[in-house]
């Protein structure tokens, strides 16, 4: 059970230019201004916005891979931040373009935006080193955990990501 004021999310950012508008796995603008047909899931029909996808692509930079020897000190960076702030993730996982993590961050929406992106920017001083400049795209997806059954599904999705190559933490390994 999560503390009063506080809820479960699962939260999901990603690298800089990985995920551009017309993207043929689905997307949404802002405020669903334009929108596919498909999501991730159920990919649209193909070619269905080829045309912004390019546009996208012409004006943005190179997307920003995250290099296995980076993602333990990305993913223990974001957990030991959490900590310091008071805040507790128990699972994480860093791969090639995209970070999951599971939290327990204030129910304002406003305000785990704001731990979040905390979090981004001292994970990109830590890695400045080999990635410079910006690697993070903007605000992320924040999904409310609402039941018990919800919680171990994103608990498992995030470790099941460990059989694609990526990083995985979870509470019960050292910190």
């Amino acid at each position: 059970m999560p503390k009063q004021g506080m809820v479960w999310w699962l939260i999901t950012i990603s690298t800089l230019n990985h995920w551009l508008p017309g993207d043929p796995r689905g997307f949404r603008s802002p405020h669903h201004r334009i929108h596919s047909s498909g999501d991730y899931r159920n990919r649209p029909p193909e070619k269905e916005h080829a045309g912004l996808h390019e546009h996208a692509q012409s004006i943005s930079g190179q997307p920003v891979d995250l290099p296995p020897e980076v993602r333990p000190l990305i993913g223990q960076t974001f957990v030991c931040k959490l900590k310091e702030l008071g805040y507790r993730a128990i699972a994480i996982c860093v791969d090639h373009w995209h970070v999951h993590f599971l939290a327990e961050l204030p129910i304002d929406i406003k305000q785990a935006k704001t731990i979040v992106g905390q979090c981004k920017g001292l994970a990109s001083h830590k890695v400045k080193d080999r990635l410079p400049g910006r690697i993070w795209a903007g605000g992320g997806s924040f999904e409310l955990i609402k039941t018990q059954a919800h919680h171990r599904r994103a608990f498992e999705y995030i470790v099941r990501h460990r059989e694609q190559g990526a990083w995985v933490w979870t509470y019960r390994d050292t910190e």
